[in-house]
């Protein structure tokens, strides 16, 4: 398979000029393509057109890692969007996603509900979290790179209880731990706020 995978755009304006070839100047109109019409676009484009430039026309897979923030608030939406998919897409459509303790923003508590898992045939493969002792070793290993004399320019090692509150907010994900660290450690970058909790308390 060739892996398409969907990334968030940035916010572009689009600007259309009405009456441009009419005397008498132009009118502005300023539009911004909403984030699910967008996420709609990637699907159904990527999952039957292939680039001009490509070689082998292998099957394609499509990748979500970082679903749209609009579907969480509109679950219905993202039911939608899946229903337009069955319809038009033509390749098999990957996503990845954390659970969390947090029931509002748990993306499979909300969106891959039993219903959708059912009426789409969605094959739903969990793996289990990774111990706190591993995911301590891991940042050890990663923040021992980051003294090294090419890491150094752009890393610092942050404190310990930044360190300890990347380890309790990925909850077992490996590679949230991963892109939270590399944010903490950024040099220039603000300092990413901490709160103690107590163990069990839901964050």
């Amino acid at each position: 398979y060739e892996v398409t995978e969907w990334t968030t755009p940035v916010d572009v304006d689009m600007f259309f000029h009405d009456n441009y070839d009419f005397e008498g100047g132009r009118e502005e109109v300023t539009y911004r393509e909403n984030r699910k019409t967008q996420f709609e676009k990637f699907l159904y484009k990527s999952s039957r057109y292939c680039s001009i430039l490509e070689i082998d026309s292998k099957e394609k897979l499509l990748l979500v890692k970082d679903i749209p923030n609009v579907f969480l608030r509109d679950p219905e939406a993202f039911r939608s969007t899946l229903e337009t998919y069955q319809r038009l897409g033509a390749s098999p459509l990957v996503f990845i996603a954390t659970e969390t303790s947090n029931k509002k923003l748990d993306i499979v508590f909300n969106l891959f509900t039993p219903a959708v898992l059912n009426d789409f045939k969605v094959h739903h493969i969990t793996f289990n979290a990774v111990s706190t002792t591993l995911m301590k070793k891991a940042i050890k290993r990663l923040t021992s790179l980051m003294v090294g004399p090419e890491m150094s320019r752009q890393y610092r090692v942050p404190p310990q209880d930044m360190i300890d509150s990347v380890v309790l907010s990925s909850q077992g994900d490996l590679r949230s731990v991963t892109l939270n660290l590399h944010f903490a450690s950024l040099k220039n970058a603000p300092r990413l706020s901490t709160e103690q909790v107590n163990a069990g308390e839901v964050l």
